[in-house]
C-alpha cells in the first residue's frame, strides 16, 4: 500500500510515464493509472498463491530498480521497493524455503518403515 502511495500520490507515475509512453502526449491519466494498478497489483495478488505473491513482490522491486538504473533517475515506487519489497520478499523466500525443507524432511522420515 505504501508503494502505491509513493507511485501515485500527486500524479508522480503519470508524470513519469507520459513522456515515455505517449511521447509527450497525455496518454495516461490519473484515473486510468489507478485502475491499471488496481487490476495489476491487487486483483492479481489476491488471486495468486503465497509463492507467486512472493515472486510478484520481488519482481515489482526489480522492475523499479531496473527502470531507475536504465533511465538514471528516480521513479515513483523506487524507495518503497528498496526499503520494503526486497527485504520482505527475501525474508519470505527464506522463511517459506525453510518450511518447505522441514516438510520434506518430516515426510521422508515418517515414510520410512520401522
Amino acid at each position: 500500500m505504501m508503494l502505491q502511495c509513493e507511485e501515485h500520490a500527486h500524479g508522480r507515475f503519470v508524470e513519469l510515464e507520459n513522456p515515455t509512453i505517449g511521447k509527450g502526449h497525455g496518454m495516461l491519466m490519473k484515473t486510468s493509472a489507478f485502475w491499471i494498478k488496481v487490476l495489476e497489483v491487487w486483483v492479481l495478488s489476491l488471486g495468486s498463491f503465497y509463492l507467486a505473491n512472493i515472486y510478484m513482490i520481488l519482481i515489482n522491486g526489480i522492475t523499479h530498480l531496473i527502470g531507475s538504473v536504465s533511465r538514471r533517475r528516480y521513479n515513483p515506487g523506487l524507495y518503497m521497493s528498496l526499503a520494503l519489497s526486497f527485504p520482505w520478499g527475501i525474508f519470505l523466500l527464506i522463511h517459506f524455503d525453510r518450511i518447505a525443507a522441514s516438510d520434506v524432511c518430516s515426510t521422508c522420515s515418517s515414510s520410512r518403515a520401522p
